[in-house]
This record gives C-alpha cells, structure tokens and sequence, in this order.
C-alpha cells in the first residue's frame, strides 16, 4: 500500500531539490538560532551542507537528480585548497572573510567521500598523497584517532580537539577508499559500546549513526545496531532526524517493519511542493553566546529522498548481477504472463512470490536482463533470408523461459543466504520446470533441447559445488578450506543458463545450435561472463569475506597471505588481518585479476569480430567496452591506493608540523 505514494513522494522530492540549486551548482544554506524553526534564517552557503546533499543523492538514476549531482560535484570539486582540503565556509564568500576558519578534517572527509561516490576518479595520486600528509599531521596516535583543525602543533586548544563525528566520517572516508584504520575503528567501537556519541559540531546522535551506519561490519555494526534502536525509542525526531535513521537503519540492516513507520511519517508530513522543511544538521558559528544550527529545505529533503529511495529498493537490493546491460532492445511484454501465471496461484504462495517477482521485475527494468534475445533476432539476418515460421512464438518462449530462470535462481539465492523464507522451495521447483519447459518450447531441435539440458546441469552443479566448497562458518579461516577454482574459465559455468535464451534465438532464425555463428557466440559470451564474474568478485571480496564466502579473489588473495606469513589459520575479525588482507590485495593480486580481466574480454571481442553475423550485436561490444573501462578505471584506483598505502604506512613521510 505505501509503495505506490513513496515513489511518487521520492520523485516529487527529487524535483523540489533540483529547484533549488543555483546556476554555479551550488546550495544555499540558512542559519538559525532554533534547531526546527528556520523562519527568517540567514542565508549562507557552507561545504558540508552540500557534500551532504551530493552524497545523498548517490546512484539516484532520475534525470534531475543525475543533473543536480553532475553539477553540485563540479562546484565542490573546485572548492578543493592547495592541501586537498576543504574549509567549512565557502571559499571567498562573505562568511570566509568575516569569521574565518581554517580547513578542517570533518568538511574534507565528507567531501571527498561524496566526490569520491560521484566519481571514484575524482582524487589523484597527488590528492591522496596530499591526503595523508594531512591525517598524519593532526593524528593523535599512528592510524587515529584525529584531531579536527588541521592547524600547527602551537595551536590554541580550542584547535585540537578529537570530536567522535569528525573521526567517524574520516574513518567512513577510509573505508571507502579500502584503507582499513584499526586503531581508529577500535576508538569509534569504544565511544559507541560507552555511549560516547556526543560531537561539538553535531546536535543530537542521529546523524552519527547514519554517518557511522553504512561502512560498519563486526562489533562495530552490532553496537550500532543497538544505538539506533535506543534512539529511535527517543520520539521526538526532527523530520531531519527520521530522514537519518531511515538510512542508517536500512544501511544497518533493521527490517522493513521496523522502519515501515519512520516511512510513512516522512510521507505524510511532505509539504506540497515536494520538501521537508529545514531543521538543524549541524552546529554554525555561535553570536553573542547564543548556539545557532546550519539546515535548509533542500538538504533536509535530499535526506529524505536518500530514506525513501533506498527503502524502495530494499526487496532488491541484493540481485545477481545481469550478464550484459542491454538498454537499447526492448523485451517482448512476457510480464503480464508471468504475473497471470503466478495469480492463479494459492494466496500463500502468491504472497511468497510478490518480493521475487517485484525483484526481478526491477533488475530487467533497469538492466534489460530478457533483452538479448529480441536484440539478436532484430540485428541478425535469418539463415535463409527470410523469418522461420513461428519465430515470434519462439522468441516468446526464450524470454519467458528466462524470466522464470532470473525468478528460480533470485529465490534460490536468497533462500541461501537467509533472505528469504524457506518455504520458497516449491515456488522454486515450479519456476525451474517453466524455464525449461519454454526454452523447450522455443525448439522442436532435439539437440537443442539436450544442450539446454546440459547448460542447466552444469549451473546447477555450479551452485552446490559453491555451496559446499566456498562457504565457512565465523570468523577463523584455515588454509584447508580454501576453494580450488582452478581456471578462472570456471567462473562462467555458474551462470550458464545465460547461453540458452541467446543460442535459441539463432536457433530460431535458421541457424544450427552448435554451428559455426553459435559456436562464436557461445565462446563470446561465456568469457564476457567470465569477466563480468571475476570483475564483480575484485570489487566484492571483503565483504564477502565478511559474510562467510570465499568468492575466486578472496581465494587468491587469502592463499598468497597463508604463504606469507605460513600459518593455518587466519582471524578474519582481527582488523589488523583484514588490514593486511586489502594491503596485499592492491598489492598483489590486483595485478594479477586484472590481466586475467583483459584476455578474458579479448577473447569475447575477437569471437564477436570474427563472425561477421555477431558484428551488429552493438549491445554486446558496448558490454565488453564498458567492463574494459571499468577495468581501467581499476588500474588508476590501484595506484592510487597504493601511493595512499605508502604515504600512510611509511614512517615520517612528511613533517607532522607543517600543516
């Protein structure tokens, strides 16, 4: 019921916040003696307000959004000083002259994480150098906590305080860029098991938990956990405060139940236009001894889009990710079919299937996962010049015979991983029977429908290998559970049902199932998944570890550490381990997962290009020229992480006064 208003509440929101930015891409920001009265505030512009703007707006794909952030990143990027700093203040605004302030590490941590989510090319080697130069410079002890004024050592007192926000938002900083801090996670894990979350430059614990939420694993996570339910037990939220607690809840993991009814307050309290009113995020500069709060309507409602986007895709938040990003084709409309289908079900199992269903109906949405075979049967010329009789009942069956493949897999997957709810198994069985009986359908070629059978076989046998070989149980890892993958070719054999809907719509134009043009086609694609997996596993390994799986990285990167250091085992839950697990992974084995990448996306393109049917396939060359970029842009985060590394682990690299 509430699904249908948040989503028209999220865009409305959306558009009152792209109504506020200035031509320069800016925001303005208001300042009030009153913490949720902003009548008659003075208007302003400082950094954090808008860092906090652009990083909630992260991944929203609506136009308006994409253009708010586009051009609020562009402002913010030249708000950088000659330290990759940033002052609270705008530079050169009225403000900066009349109470000026010196750069500081709490609008400089944020603002580079809401640049850095924008575009993670954003900072150089040269910022990042620059960058720990800074943190060495105001630490307290080696690998934090930090001081927040990055001022010189014979600063007055009032400069070197430690504040538990700022260094959360540091340590936020840190993880995102996979540089793990123990020391500065063992500070923040002590001030929230003590209760410590108390900021000179913050009201209230709210927006420390959502500052805190999003990165957080372990102890960490379950403390905060324990936070937000004490604080959300508090009652007496600004619409602001809500709008923190939604998100972190969500980052937290709390259940749609419990943050069911912060939603629907947020709903029904938006104003006309499409905003939240002002209230205070965080402390401005006191007058006359009297406290004032810096807010606006156009951060208080980004916040609360950030809430309801993301509580929109909570029942999809975790999908298997699509073999190619085909936008382009349209998928026949087989939609209403499955929805008929599953209607006719018993009110039990439809009630089951809705959050499935409304999943895979969101990842084809916006990833065009059925799209491949109308784009083939559209691009490629039927063998004999002329359409097979019954071709659009064939191209009917093979995405159908997908979608309740995407429907059985989905469901399988989250069974496993504890998402969802054990008594998905017949739904299972019978989405698994449909997907091969309409690839069945698609094809009266009996060796078609064998192959079919075996592509099916393997995937599933793919699946309880993974099952049985990757997974562990807590936190100790021993060297003799180590998965052997063997060759990363391997990866592809878990999603090989992703060749059967493609290979039936050659079939349905004439050609043969294992001839020369499917042949091609076949290899293409079983290497483009081998890519997208191994890609997909280089980005993930932490937190699959995290979560008790070994995925093909972790494996490369967890063997190289046993024969380091020739132990046995290895406590994942020790940050100084996983500290030394990423040092070696950007170390180590990035260079050795992403050559693998690239022979991997060679062979696809070549297969592609050396058939001059499968030249017109543009989605698919687009797929592989996107993996490729992708695969650069590693390469620069690989630098950058290890000249960061460097600057941070190597003692005395710059003059901790000079700051």
């Amino acid at each position: 019921m509430i699904d249908g208003g948040l989503d028209q509440s999220y865009r409305r929101a959306i558009k009152f916040v792209a109504s506020q930015q200035n031509k320069s891409g800016s925001f303005d920001c208001f300042s009030s003696s009153s913490v949720d009265d902003f009548t008659g505030a003075d208007r302003h512009q400082a950094i954090l307000p808008m860092a906090v703007i652009l990083r909630a707006l992260n991944g929203m794909e609506l136009p308006d959004a994409i253009r708010v952030r586009r051009s609020l990143a562009g402002f913010l990027a030249g708000q950088v000083g000659e330290h990759g700093s940033f002052n609270y203040w705008v530079r050169g605004s009225d403000r900066a002259s009349q109470q000026p302030y010196p750069d500081d590490l709490d609008d400089t941590s944020y603002g580079w994480l809401a640049l850095t989510l924008e575009d993670p090319n954003t900072l150089s080697a040269q910022v990042l150098a620059k960058l720990a130069q800074l943190l060495m410079a105001v630490e307290v002890e080696p690998g934090g906590p930090y001081r927040t004024w990055l001022v010189g050592r014979a600063a007055d007192a009032e400069w070197r305080d430690v504040d538990v926000a700022v260094n959360a938002n540091i340590w936020s900083l840190m993880r995102r860029l996979g540089v793990n801090l123990p020391g500065l996670e063992g500070w923040l894990t002590v001030a929230v098991k003590e209760g410590e979350l108390r900021s000179r430059y913050y009201p209230g614990e709210a927006v420390i938990l959502y500052f805190l939420a999003e990165w957080s694993r372990g102890e960490l996570r379950s403390l905060l956990q324990d936070r937000w339910r004490a604080e959300l037990a508090r009652k007496d939220h600004s619409l602001l405060e809500l709008a923190l607690l939604t998100v972190a809840g969500v980052w937290l993991g709390v259940g749609r139940s419990t943050i069911q009814p912060l939603v629907e307050e947020l709903i029904n309290s938006q104003v006309m236009d499409g905003s939240w009113p002002a209230a205070g995020l965080c402390y401005d500069p006191a007058k006359a001894g009297r406290c004032y709060y810096a807010g606006s309507a156009s951060m208080t409602t980004a916040l609360a889009a950030q809430a309801l986007c993301l509580v929109q895709a909570m029942d999809g938040s975790v999908v298997p990710k699509p073999v190619a990003i085909v936008k382009s084709a349209k998928a026949a409309p087989m939609w209403p079919a499955v929805r008929r289908h599953i209607q006719r079900l018993p009110q039990s199992a439809q009630i089951l299937a809705e959050p499935i269903l409304n999943k895979v109906h969101k990842l084809d949405a916006s990833h065009g996962v059925t799209a491949l075979v109308p784009h083939i049967m559209l691009q490629i010329k039927p063998k004999n010049k002329k359409l097979p009789k019954g071709h659009r009942t064939a191209r009917n069956h093979l995405i159908l015979g997908s979608l309740y493949g995407w429907l059985a897999y989905t469901a399988s997957d989250d069974v496993r991983d504890g998402e969802a709810d054990y008594r998905l198994q017949p739904l299972i069985q019978l989405w698994t029977g449909q997907m091969r009986s309409h690839f069945w359908q698609a094809s009266g070629n009996s060796e078609y429908q064998r192959w079919t059978d075996r592509q099916l076989q393997i995937m599933d046998m793919a699946h309880h290998w993974e099952q049985q070989n990757t997974r562990f149980e807590g936190s100790r890892v021993r060297v003799d559970e180590l998965p052997e993958y063997g060759s990363s070719r391997r990866l592809a054999e878990g999603s090989s049902g992703h060749l059967i809907a493609p290979v039936g719509a050659l079939v349905a134009l004439g050609y043969e199932y294992n001839g020369s043009v499917n042949r091609k086609l076949k290899l293409a694609l079983r290497h483009l998944i081998a890519a997208r997996q191994l890609h997909d596993d280089a980005h993930d390994w932490s937190q699959d570890l995290a979560e008790g799986q070994i995925n093909f990285v972790a494996a490369q990167v967890l063997r190289a550490e046993f024969k380091s250091q020739r132990g046995k085992t290895l406590n994942l839950a020790d940050p100084q381990t996983m500290a030394g697990l990423r040092h070696r992974f950007w170390s180590n084995t990035v260079d050795d997962i992403l050559p693998l990448i690239q022979r991997h996306l060679y062979v696809a393109e070549r297969q592609l290009a050396d058939e001059p049917l499968l030249g017109g396939l543009e989605d698919l060359s687009r797929m592989i020229q996107q993996l490729k970029q992708t695969t650069r842009d590693t390469l620069v985060q690989r630098n950058q992480a290890r000249r960061f590394l460097s600057e941070l682990t190597f003692d005395r690299v710059a003059d901790r006064s000079a700051v």
